[in-house]
């Protein structure tokens, strides 16, 4: 994490936006404050865990107060083998991170919705995915509004109940997009 990923991502893209002429999709794991303008940032190699899980919602937060409105963790876990009830929570919830994607090492079991056996896991995904769908709209206007003038778009309650000491007891559990949508994942097994 060094101003050389800062000016790694603005000179690509500078150039992807005026020499080629094309909307700039930047993602990197490594960033540094500023560099939210010009690409987004996952948050690198997690764990297929209950707890890695947890602590995605945590580093989103954090990236969000960073100035990085876009970013995500690997669904499902990067490194172990994920169960399906862990992939399903997971999924319910990457769905709702402003970047979404699932990637694992190579060693590992695939861990896309249909290589889970049963149909938990493909319909917790599907149903989350069209739910994100349903709101994209909304999502979009957010990210527009924090291209504009800055700010979150994922936050933590407290952002928007500051007097309401109850939102900051467990405040990587709950989150907001905007400031009308409130995400409640499970974030424990056997729910």
């Amino acid at each position: 994490h060094s101003i050389y990923v800062y000016h790694e991502k603005k000179y690509s893209y500078d150039y992807l936006k005026n020499d080629l002429k094309t909307r700039p999709f930047i993602v990197s794991r490594s960033t540094f404050p500023g560099s939210g303008q010009y690409g987004s940032h996952w948050l690198g190699d997690d764990w297929a865990t209950w707890t890695h899980m947890r602590l995605s919602v945590a580093g989103i937060l954090n990236f969000q107060l960073f100035g990085v409105p876009q970013v995500g963790a690997d669904i499902c876990g990067f490194m172990a083998n994920g169960d399906s009830e862990l992939c399903a929570r997971w999924y319910q919830l990457g769905a709702f991170y402003t970047y979404t994607r699932n990637q694992n090492i190579e060693c590992v079991l695939d861990q896309e919705p249909w290589e889970f056996e049963g149909s938990t896991v493909m319909t917790s995904a599907s149903n989350s995915i069209r739910q994100k769908y349903s709101i994209l709209r909304y999502i979009y206007t957010w990210m527009y509004r924090t291209h504009r003038v800055g700010g979150p778009v994922l936050r933590p309650l407290f952002f928007e109940f500051p007097k309401d000491n109850r939102t900051y007891e467990d405040n990587i559990r709950n989150f907001l997009i905007g400031k009308h949508v409130l995400v409640v994942p499970v974030l424990d097994p056997e729910v």
